[in-house]
């Protein structure tokens, strides 16, 4: 999977910077090698879910598969924008693995992830982490000619299908935003 998505990234532009924060956004520029210039973008956002589709199955309830369609707001570089996250989860006991698709528009563009990864839930107390990998797909407008992969890391205090923050970081090339 890595390697797939450093294929996605100009030659020497993959560089991944952890933060945590919600609603912010950060962007910084770096020179790599081959001379393509790689922004370092960081937003955040709390999603609330608009739609699920959960089938709950096993002896004592254990197994949960499904579909999830999260919206939220964030800023991407100084722009207010939206999020649409239509996630899919196939969790044993509130952890396993979890893929989506993201849906980000802000007045100059939309552009869209790829993303997956593995939730971790404590019974003790109630909480479920996220740590996962983010692949751009393509985008509109300033985001056009936007690639590259990055993290995103979440936490949830509530039952599955409850509000979520999520803040992804991001390194890309050709953003024009």
């Amino acid at each position: 999977m890595v390697a797939t998505m450093r294929s996605k990234v100009a030659a020497g532009a993959v560089v991944i910077a952890l933060a945590v924060g919600v609603g912010s956004a950060t962007i910084a520029t770096t020179a790599h090698a081959g001379g393509a210039p790689a922004t370092h973008l960081t937003f955040s956002s709390s999603l609330t879910s608009q739609g699920k589709n959960l089938t709950t199955v096993g002896s004592r309830g254990q197994f949960v598969f499904g579909s999830n369609l999260l919206t939220g707001t964030t800023s991407v570089s100084g722009q207010a924008g939206t999020i649409q996250w239509v996630a899919t989860v196939n969790y044993t006991d509130g952890n396993g693995p979890w893929t989506g698709l993201i849906t980000v528009t802000t007045p100059t563009g939309t552009f869209g992830l790829d993303t997956r990864g593995q939730a971790s839930f404590v019974a003790a107390t109630g909480t479920t982490t996220f740590k996962g990998t983010a692949s751009v797909i393509g985008g509109t407008g300033a985001y056009v000619n936007m690639r590259g992969v990055g993290t995103e890391t979440g936490v949830r205090t509530t039952a599955l299908g409850g509000a979520v923050d999520f803040t992804w970081h991001l390194t890309v090339v050709g953003a024009g935003a």
